[in-house]
């Protein structure tokens, strides 16, 4: 008979912070997934390089399907990014012919990027393209728009005292999630159902629209898009429990 197989070291359980942290954060993740699928919207995931942040990467473009993942190089020149001068069909053709950068091929899907990383120039198109939903292509003479309709993966790698994301980066992501004090061994405390259908809907009833419209003011938040944000993540946390009309818990 075969000798007997020696013991395997485990990895203890995670204290309970831990674990409800990496539950907050798949949440978020599926919640990002479902509202993806029907809009556009914004995460902004603090945490650094590793197993952690590849784990919540990984249930992401699970829960996204066939949606597309897009990441902005470090270092992109804004003719990649915004598009400019198909140099070959221009030579091929005799006249300028234009071609797509990476927000165009991104529409309809995701653009993860590094925000410290990221230049001035490439943050600024990055935020007028979501915004817009469209990206202006010009050059020598010859202009195009390109739709670009895509939700936004911000990591945020910023050390305790470092510079905060720019306000104009910050107010545009509706998800804020901290990766920083999960540890591996909560990774496979995986505690959620699966999403609902990802073309599922809940509806705000009007006493709970009045109280989301008031709560972004009570944090000092005074644009329109913090109460618009709080809103849509309302009506997702509802279809994520399984509810058509959401409640006060979706909106605690």
């Amino acid at each position: 008979m075969p000798s007997a197989l020696p013991d395997i070291p485990r990895l203890p359980s995670p204290p309970d912070a831990e674990a409800a942290l990496w539950d907050d954060a798949c949440l978020a993740a599926d919640l990002f997934a479902a509202m993806a699928a029907n809009d556009t919207v914004g995460i902004c995931v603090r945490a650094f390089a590793g197993p952690v942040r590849d784990a919540w990467m990984k249930r992401v473009a699970s829960r996204l399907g066939n949606t597309s993942l897009h990441r902005v190089p470090s270092a992109i020149g804004l003719d990649r990014l915004l598009g400019g001068l198909d140099l070959t069909a221009t030579l091929e053709t005799g006249r300028t012919v234009l071609e797509d950068g990476l927000l165009a091929r991104a529409d309809e899907g995701v653009l993860v990027f590094h925000a410290a990383r990221a230049a001035a120039e490439t943050t600024a198109s990055i935020c007028a393209a979501f915004d817009d939903g469209f990206v202006r292509i010009e050059r020598d003479g010859a202009s195009s728009i390109a739709l670009s309709r895509f939700s936004l993966i911000v990591f945020d790698e910023a050390e305790d005292g470092d510079e905060p994301l720019t306000e104009a980066v910050s107010e545009r992501l509706a998800l804020h999630i901290d990766l920083r004090l999960i540890g591996i061994r909560a990774l496979d405390n995986d505690r959620l159902r699966a999403v609902p259908d990802r073309q599922a809907t809940a509806t705000l009833p009007d006493e709970l629209l009045q109280a989301v419209a008031a709560v972004p003011p009570g944090f000092g938040l005074t644009s329109l898009r913090a109460s618009m944000q709080l809103a849509a993540v309302t009506k997702a946390v509802a279809v994520h429990a399984g509810r058509a009309s959401a409640t006060n818990e979706d909106l605690e």
